[in-house]
């Protein structure tokens, strides 16, 4: 993104995300990158203002909430400076030519982030009035389409319960559980049983890259990155396969 451009804070978290979801082979380095992304936005109030407004907005179900909360953040947003803004954007500007993140302008949700990006700078100008109304008006039409949709905290929250039981899955069977489902997932052919492992284990590596990229928590990102390193370091053995295939299986279903 170039400096003369004007800098839309949802555009670079999508593509941020994407970003993430891109790096298959080196997930320690995404957890390193990811902890100073973290870092960056708890350290600037704008920037922690920003996600929250536009994190908000994405899950919020109703207009009337929307309208209480925005007059809330007008208050906050209307104090704050030009230079204090370009100071804030200029961190994640940094943040991105470090990484070499590229902005992806075509994104699905380019023109509610736009209308976000419209809300969070105030300006005395005449005309701003009009822009903030056309907002308002694009952001009500967005929550009313997404009524019907799953709410986003209660997917927030099966996620975590997913990561933090990952580990417990199969201390929770019996004895006689584990050796049936052992003698009902028996195959002679090795080769086979890899197969199938190493399957399973990229249909629950894209379900977590599916989820960094729609997820817009980074606590529950990190989670997630955790848990997609802890896959990545499951390798296939033909004597601890029944006990990881289990694992797979469960964390996929």
């Amino acid at each position: 993104m170039k400096n003369k451009e004007i800098f839309n804070y949802g555009l670079f978290f999508e593509s941020f995300s994407e970003y993430l979801t891109k790096q298959y082979s080196n997930t320690k380095k995404n957890r390193k990158i990811m902890k100073e992304f973290i870092d960056i936005i708890n350290n600037n109030e704008l920037l922690k203002e920003t996600h929250s407004l536009y994190n908000f907005v994405e899950g919020c179900k109703n207009t009337n909430l929307f309208t209480r909360i925005m007059n809330e953040s007008d208050k906050y947003l209307k104090e704050q400076t030009l230079s204090n803004i370009k100071k804030s954007e200029n961190l994640l500007k940094e943040f991105m030519n470090k990484y070499d993140i590229q902005i992806n302008l075509e994104c699905e949700k380019s023109n509610l982030y736009e209308a976000i990006n419209t809300l969070l700078k105030p300006t005395n100008k005449p005309s701003y009035n009009i822009k903030r109304q056309k907002a308002i008006n694009l952001i009500e039409n967005y929550i009313n389409n997404e009524q019907n949709n799953c709410n986003f905290e209660k997917k927030d929250v099966d996620i975590d319960k997913k990561i933090a039981s990952f580990d417990e899955i199969y201390l929770d069977l019996t004895d006689e559980e584990k050796e049936i489902l052992e003698s009902t997932l028996q195959e002679n052919d090795v080769e086979k049983r890899k197969l199938l492992f190493d399957k399973t284990k990229k249909e629950c590596l894209d379900k977590i890259n599916e989820e960094i990229k729609n997820n817009n928590d980074i606590n529950v990102k990190e989670k997630l990155l955790n848990a997609k390193e802890m896959l990545l370091d499951m390798e296939f053995e033909e004597s601890t396969f029944v006990e990881k295939i289990l694992k797979l299986y469960e964390f996929k279903n």
